[in-house]
């Protein structure tokens, strides 16, 4: 996912549990997912623009007692499916099993998805991280086999991609089967 995706991604998670001005998107964004990736300036304000134009927020404006206009943005029902779109596009095959931003914002935000549709999306995710670990395993058997001393720090980061995988998969079975029973959460 591009750029854009994922600042639209990340603004319709936000707002799509509860209204903000662009100054606290930014905010809950940086406090959530710093660590992976941050919305600046630069990307924020437009992707909020280009949503609002498509109709998947609303700009709501009003008067403070001091009488100073504010502007908050809601999500709209369009908004809403835009987000459940973008959280069921594919991860990139480079974000398993280290991580990347389109990964951690679509787990941060999985919770909008309807039940069914969230359990379906966790298991495709073990899925992917499971094949992701046949192709490691197979990456690991091939140095073993043609290295002279199969060691090292390349053996190291081998070893250490299939546990990333492994706690991957076991947390996401247990997000699916503790997920499962919870409603929807909607704003």
């Amino acid at each position: 996912m591009e750029s854009n995706g994922l600042a639209e991604l990340g603004v319709l998670g936000v707002l799509a549990e509860e209204p903000a001005d662009t100054d606290t998107v930014r905010e809950r964004l940086r406090h959530n997912f710093s660590r992976y990736w941050t919305a600046g300036y630069g990307a924020l304000e437009p992707t909020v623009e280009r949503l609002r134009e498509a109709g998947h927020v609303a700009a709501v404006t009003s008067v403070t007692e001091a009488g100073r206009r504010e502007t908050e943005y809601e999500i709209t029902d369009d908004g809403r499916e835009r987000l459940r779109t973008l959280l069921n596009e594919p991860i990139p095959d480079d974000e398993i099993p280290m991580g990347g931003p389109r990964l951690v914002l679509t787990l941060g935000f999985l919770h909008h998805l309807p039940a069914d549709e969230r359990s379906e999306r966790l298991a495709a995710l073990v899925d992917r991280f499971e094949r992701a670990r046949s192709r490691w395993t197979d990456i690991k058997a091939t140095h073993e086999e043609t290295l002279a001393e199969p060691t090292g720090y390349r053996r190291d980061l081998q070893d250490l991609a299939i546990r990333l995988i492994d706690t991957y998969c076991r947390w996401l079975t247990d997000l699916r089967d503790e997920l499962g029973a919870e409603p929807q959460r909607r704003s």
